[in-house]
């Protein structure tokens, strides 16, 4: 893999390393030997940043090569991405740590305790169903799916995110009912930072851009952004 310019800074200015990672030979796989379609059909998220946007091109041509499954959903705000690799390619994932060791990009595991979906699986992005696998611990912790089932689904409430904006993502883009900016007095709607964003899709993403598997906590509610940080 081949990643250029990926720009860790220090000293006021940014290194532009080149980075080659070690070949990785491939396991001839047996053509007797049993397949698990859930392992074929399963996948683990990580969380890559310190890739600007040449380095992100070449990082995601490098991903789809190394296997056609793999999913790479670009993050801009954090110069980085969310990373899906499919549950048998070792070979991108060995160059993932060979290029954090190095320090030239982070990775971590995105929703560790989540559960995957196996090929054959059927899925149905229906909020309350409990068929419906969706990929958030915290509304198992706190008891949110059991409210779903019921009909409670934050429906004609409002909540506040006091923070660093709320950028209009297609999770949340519908419901975003007012916005004030206190630090730049914008009026639109937006979030320079992330934070907020993030908070917003904790709080009441609907799981739009991922066909329902990541959901909020209150995934009708409506929201008032308010950008108080920069």
């Amino acid at each position: 893999m081949d990643i250029k310019a990926l720009g860790v800074p220090q000293m006021g200015r940014y290194e532009v390393p080149t980075f080659k990672a070690p070949a990785v030979e491939a396991e001839s796989a047996s053509p007797s030997a049993p397949q698990d379609s859930c392992t074929l059909g399963g996948s683990r998220s990580f969380i890559v940043s310190g890739l600007d946007r040449q380095a992100m091109q070449d990082f995601k041509a490098q991903v789809l090569a190394n296997n056609e499954r793999n999913q790479v959903d670009e993050l801009p705000i954090i110069k980085g991405c969310a990373l899906t690799l499919d549950a048998s390619d070792e070979v991108t994932l060995s160059q993932l740590e060979d290029a954090q060791r190095q320090g030239l990009l982070s990775f971590t595991p995105d929703d560790p305790q989540s559960m995957s979906i196996c090929e054959g699986q059927e899925f149905q992005p229906k909020f309350g169903n409990p068929q419906t696998q969706i990929f958030k611990p915290q509304n198992q912790l706190l008891g949110a799916e059991e409210l779903h089932a019921q009909g409670y689904t934050g429906q004609g409430s409002c909540i506040c995110i006091l923070d660093t904006g709320i950028a209009p993502h297609p999770d949340i883009k519908d419901r975003i009912v007012a916005f004030k900016d206190f630090v730049n007095d914008r009026p639109e709607p937006y979030d320079d930072h992330g934070h907020g964003t993030h908070c917003a899709g904790i709080a009441a993403g609907d799981g739009t851009s991922s066909e329902g598997r990541y959901v909020g906590v209150a995934p009708e509610a409506n929201l008032v952004g308010v950008k108080v940080l920069e």
